[in-house]
């Protein structure tokens, strides 16, 4: 891949590309794994890039790492990432071949993170976003209450945050209590209470075991017994948890704005049918009482003298001609 890299003159910028291709477990073979991640490469790069498929089986879901050399081996243009065609080429590419396969297909769930803030977390440079999951998440470990959570939340610097719970899950399971009654005098489930309280929950009588104890030789009398009843109550017990937060910040602030006092204003001024002065109106009467037809007289006679002057030549040449001078 370098050899591809120094023959295209392209050694800077992103050297390469690494995408997982992961599997249900149980859905496939490795050789059907590793024969979707050829096909998915084919599908994708077309054959203009170098590709290295890695099937991977030391874990439960098979999975394809694939590594991307971003120079063309065929042009020398590089491979382009970026989010759409991840969601139109890469994800689509590798969806179509689990529906054509029969394989589950991962349905993305929630919202992603911006661009900027994903990038800052993998840099491990602090988001405000972070610093607030942050200082919650150690409240949250600190806090007993809801209201205990609000005041720490207060106390830390987040006077105007509000958290609400985004859903909630409701969850049950069974719960068992055991009791022991001594001293009965015969082994009469009605001896026994059927229920009882325990932890505030009301359980209700499920089994009892039956104990036999002597109470001594009673002189012509059979010896006689009391019983012990050791009784198990079981019950269902609830709680609700919820599901996510939803936590709101008001941020507050000064916003100065810088103005001038001094304001100019630009003024343009123009005349309309305004009035001509006596000299201009002269001067305008005299250029339109002047008959311009007296300049042709002049150029009548100069006409005339060329024409005349033209036809005596013309008569010279002809006489001369005749008499043999020419």
């Amino acid at each position: 891949m370098m050899d591809t890299k120094r023959y295209w003159n392209k050694m800077g910028g992103v050297l390469g590309f690494h995408i997982i291709q992961s599997f249900v477990p149980g859905e496939v073979t490795p050789t059907q794994a590793h024969e979707i991640g050829m096909e998915f490469c084919k599908r994708l790069f077309k054959g203009r890039f170098q590709v290295v498929i890695g099937t991977h089986l030391d874990k439960k879901h098979l999975h394809n790492h694939i590594i991307v050399n971003s120079v063309s081996y065929m042009d020398g243009k590089k491979y382009h990432s970026n989010p759409e065609s991840y969601y139109q080429e890469v994800q689509k590419i590798s969806d179509d071949l689990c529906r054509e396969n029969g394989l589950s297909i991962i349905t993305p769930e929630g919202k992603g993170k911006h661009y900027g803030e994903w990038k800052a977390e993998q840099d491990g440079r602090p988001t405000v976003r972070g610093i607030i999951r942050e200082d919650i998440d150690r409240i949250i470990g600190e806090a007993y209450t809801y209201q205990t959570f609000l005041l720490l939340l207060q106390r830390n610097g987040y006077p105007s945050i509000a958290v609400e719970a985004a859903g909630y899950k409701n969850s049950s399971w069974t719960v068992s209590a055991k009791r022991t009654y001594p001293n009965l005098n015969d082994a009469d489930i009605s001896l026994i209470p059927k229920t009882i309280e325990d932890s505030g929950r009301t359980l209700t009588l499920a089994d009892v075991d039956w104990q036999e104890v002597p109470t001594g030789n009673m002189g012509d009398f059979v010896e006689a017994f009391r019983y012990t009843a050791n009784a198990t109550y079981t019950g269902t017990a609830y709680s609700k948890t919820a599901t996510g937060y939803t936590v709101t910040v008001e941020y507050g602030g000064e916003v100065t704005k810088t103005s001038c006092d001094t304001i100019v204003y630009t003024a343009v001024f123009t005349a309309t049918g305004a009035t001509p002065s006596a000299e201009n109106a002269d001067a305008q009467n005299t250029a339109e009482d002047f008959n311009y037809a007296l300049l042709l007289i002049p150029l009548g006679i100069l006409a005339l003298g060329g024409v005349g002057y033209g036809g005596y030549k013309g008569y010279k040449h002809y006489q001369n001609k005749k008499r043999g001078y020419e």
